[in-house]
């Protein structure tokens, strides 16, 4: 899913210095061992020595489950019943919630073929988090018509936004820290049923729109991230899209590099593109309705099938054009960036946005202004000035400063 990245004034960079394109990952945790997810993070997120190989020192979150009775799935809880005791993985997990790596909880845990999703699992891991003072920003569906604790309007069995049900938990999404929501039908599809053998871009395909088309397009062909998601309980959250595009088959390592190669990175820089690409990273493949588990096995028997994808990412990010980001850090920054103003004065650059931000330097991250001279340079909301960095000229000939983006706590160390 591509959007054009709007500035709200023309002294607004549309995306942090120096980057001209921004991609997030949103992965799923679906069938991942928390040996192998453990080992894939390292890669992804690091420069060390991993078993996938030297690490990308890109940035990628991840979801989690909560509950699961799946041999397969890594949880929080050690079943799916209410009360269960905390896995052995419980602690860690923690710390990826803390640092940010975890951004997103997926739908609590998968209740495919379990007993029903009840109210009080949602208050128990409501308790743990604040217990643990953390909080989740993203919370995605899952599965199918047993997951009754998935939410939206946009399918029959969806109860947890239906306060008549023994599932409803809507009302504790923001307590968790929850700012964006995806449900089934925010996924940006193509028409094919299955994969074609040639990348839709050298076809002519194109799934993004353009910025310098995006205000004088039709509304049904603008193409955006962030959405307004109907609730049944008469609320609205913010949703988020993400982009498919794989055919019959939800997305997973064996079509990573495919959907990578659907991206024109030329028109994703001229237009100062942003996506978010939807993934199942513990699925190697689904083949007849059966997903594969993702294992060091099977996935270094062809890395040149499965990490493909993630080392083009790589040599993307080198070039210092592409913004690889965490899910909740790309959403909050597109939400920032099209609601902040900033005025010059003669005394500073003032910043004002619509919320009453508590937290400016982490909220501001990545806002990126431009300034005639660099010097003499204040950078400030309310009252309180904001670290930043001075940028050289970038494409435009313009200096600038940005907000000081703030680095992930490297928890492999």
């Amino acid at each position: 899913m591509f959007q054009p990245v709007l500035s709200s004034n023309n002294i607004v960079r549309p995306l942090p210095f120096p980057f001209k394109g921004a991609l997030t990952i949103s992965s799923d945790a679906e069938f991942f061992s928390f040996d192998f997810f453990e080992e894939l993070m390292k890669f992804l997120n690091t420069k060390s020595s991993t078993r996938f190989g030297l690490g990308l020192g890109l940035e990628v979150s991840s979801s989690t489950f909560f509950y699961s009775n799946k041999d397969y799935n890594f949880s929080y809880f050690k079943s799916i019943e209410a009360q269960s005791p905390l896995t052995s993985e419980a602690d860690r997990i923690r710390e990826y919630i803390k640092a940010g790596w975890i951004d997103a909880n997926h739908a609590h845990g998968d209740f495919d073929g379990a007993p029903v999703f009840k109210r009080e699992h949602a208050e128990r891991i409501l308790a743990e988090l604040q217990k643990s003072g953390l909080a989740l920003g993203l919370f995605t569906n899952h599965g199918g018509v047993e997951n009754i604790q998935n939410i939206g309007s946009d399918s029959a069995y969806h109860k947890g936004d239906d306060p008549q049900s023994v599932a409803y938990h809507r009302d504790l999404l923001e307590k968790m820290g929850v700012k964006f929501v995806w449900t089934d039908s925010l996924s940006y599809l193509r028409n094919e049923a299955v994969v074609p053998p040639v990348a839709p871009k050298e076809r002519g395909f194109r799934f993004w729109s353009r910025m310098r088309e995006e205000v004088s397009l039709p509304a049904p062909e603008r193409v955006k991230i962030l959405v307004p998601s109907p609730m049944q309980d008469g609320t609205t959250m913010q949703g988020f899209m993400r982009f498919r595009s794989t055919g019959r088959n939800a997305p997973n390592l064996s079509s990573f590099g495919y959907q990578i190669d659907q991206i024109d990175f030329n028109d994703l820089y001229e237009n100062n593109g942003a996506m978010v690409i939807y993934q199942h990273l513990g699925v190697l493949a689904r083949e007849n309705g059966i997903c594969h588990q993702a294992t060091f096995d099977n996935v270094l028997a062809r890395p040149e099938a499965f990490l493909a994808g993630f080392h083009k990412l790589s040599a993307q990010a080198q070039k210092g054009k592409l913004w690889v980001s965490g899910t909740e850090r790309l959403l909050t920054y597109l939400k920032m960036i099209g609601s902040v103003q900033v005025t010059a004065t003669d005394e500073a650059f003032e910043i004002t946005c619509p919320e009453n931000i508590t937290n400016p330097d982490r909220y501001f991250q990545g806002l990126t202004v431009y300034v005639a001279e660099p010097r003499n340079i204040i950078l400030k909301y309310k009252n309180k000035n904001l670290l930043f960095d001075l940028n050289g000229p970038d494409e435009t000939g313009k200096y600038s400063v940005t907000v000081r983006l703030q680095k992930l706590e490297n928890i492999w160390n």
